[in-house]
């Protein structure tokens, strides 16, 4: 049974908690799905676009894949992200894969992370291949958002 309240301003105050925490918890389906959309595009548009392919890759150890370099925050310029526009909650999911120090770290004229550098510059010959920005289309603006953050509100009892 769902929750009851006794207020339009309570519910619309609850509903608001409800969503943010939605939104933000690191272990609920929304930040999950969210990272699972940015490894698959990283692999697709990234490790799958060209040849030869370089030797060293890390993969899920510190490279692109590995989601434990995935942050949430309010604001990240290379981020996936989610929004509740009746609310105007704004999630953004960001990698901070960094530059592999046996090569030196990053190349000059590159930025901090190899996240914005495979966004905006490109790497070795290589185009850029903004593969967060097909993780936010794929994931924000698929209906898989929408599904989660559902799904997310029932369990919560709304």
């Amino acid at each position: 049974m769902g929750r009851v309240f006794y207020s339009f301003e309570e519910y619309d105050d609850e509903l608001s908690k409800a969503i943010g925490k939605a939104m933000q918890n690191p272990d609920g389906k929304i930040q999950k799905n969210a990272k699972q959309e940015i490894t698959d595009c990283a692999e697709a548009f990234v490790y799958r676009t060209y040849s030869p392919q370089f030797l060293s890759r890390r993969y899920g150890a510190g490279g692109i894949l590995d989601v434990e370099s995935y942050r949430s925050s309010q604001y990240s310029d290379n981020a996936i992200i989610t929004k509740n526009a009746s609310k105007g909650f704004t999630l953004h999911i960001y990698a901070e894969a960094q530059w592999q120090q046996l090569f030196g770290g990053s190349p000059e004229g590159n930025p901090d992370t190899l996240t914005e550098a495979i966004e905006k510059n490109g790497l070795y010959g290589a185009p850029p291949r903004p593969y967060m920005e097909h993780a936010e289309t794929n994931y924000g603006y698929g209906g898989q958002f929408e599904k989660d953050l559902v799904s997310e509100l029932e369990a919560d009892g709304f």
